[in-house]
């Protein structure tokens, strides 16, 4: 049998999302995993030729970071250990690292 130590669900809100959430729980139970919740937001300026407003994207974020946190309770956190993330913080702090790299290298 396999042994599974982390079940990754991504999620955009949506109903399939639901469904795939309630798997990927049942997933998490049944092998004694880790649940990590996965948000990817689609960049407002990805589909659309306009600029968008300064801080929307922070601003998207910020509601997605809210709604993952409400999809779990606090039970359900504690008992799948669950982890709550979004690819734009993951891509933020990326970029952040990215540029102390280059700062040091430049003074150096």
């Amino acid at each position: 049998m396999i042994n599974l130590k982390r079940i990754l669900v991504p999620t955009d809100f949506s109903t399939t999302s639901e469904a795939a959430l309630s798997y990927g729980i049942a997933l998490t139970r049944a092998f004694n995993a880790k649940l990590v919740l996965l948000n990817v937001p689609e960049h407002p300026g990805a589909a659309a030729e306009a600029e968008y407003p300064i801080g929307i994207y922070e601003t998207m974020q910020n509601a997605a970071s809210q709604r993952l946190g409400d999809l779990l309770s606090r039970e359900e956190i504690t008992e799948l250990e669950a982890r709550r993330t979004s690819c734009g913080s993951v891509i933020q702090r990326r970029r952040s690292s990215s540029a102390r790299r280059v700062t040091r290298s430049i003074s150096s």
